[in-house]
């Protein structure tokens, strides 16, 4: 039975052997796995496109792997180090959106999961930049999980106010799938 794209997030400190068996045990579930590259922050994501129950459950059981269904994983670079105290308030504080998951700060990166059938990415980037203007502040953002082109097509509907969008209407996705990226 297939569940849904699953995000696989792996513990800093795992190296290539963990992967492999991620890897491992999800080309013997028939399933695939797409790696982001390791962050800056040293988080390694994985994004599992067509899951079973029986996969979210191996994958649980190796040490140092979280599984969640897909989320959205970034990482928040200020050009001003002292907004980050506010932004993990705004994220992660009382009153935090309902859909993030997860909000850490790690040196000069504020690390925030959520999921996007909760909260849309509109609102989480929205209170970003209300924090970062109170310190005339810009930011850089690094994904850190590869988004399935259902995710995508969501948020580029969003953004674009087309609820019509879906993946099949999006252009790169038709370009690979036809092969003439290649």
């Amino acid at each position: 039975m297939v569940v849904s794209t699953l995000t696989v997030r792996m513990a800093p400190d795992c190296g290539p052997a963990d992967c492999a068996a991620v890897e491992f045990a999800v080309r013997a579930s028939g399933a695939g796995i797409v790696w982001a590259p390791r962050a800056r922050s040293g988080r390694r994501y994985g994004s599992v496109a067509h899951s079973t129950r029986g996969l979210r459950a191996a994958l649980t059981a190796i040490e140092g792997v979280s599984v969640r269904d897909e989320v959205i994983a970034i990482a928040v670079y200020p050009s001003a180090p002292e907004a980050l105290p506010a932004i993990a308030d705004a994220l992660g504080g009382p009153g935090a959106p309902d859909g993030v998951l997860s909000c850490d700060a790690t040196g000069d990166a504020l690390l925030v999961e959520w999921d996007p059938s909760r909260t849309p990415a509109s609102i989480v980037y929205g209170l970003i930049d209300v924090e970062l203007a109170r310190f005339h502040a810009s930011r850089l953002v690094e994904l850190l999980v590869p988004l399935s082109d259902a995710l995508l097509a969501q948020i580029a509907a969003e953004g674009l106010r087309a609820p019509d969008l879906g993946a099949d209407r999006i252009l790169e996705w038709q370009l690979e799938r036809s092969g003439v990226l290649d």
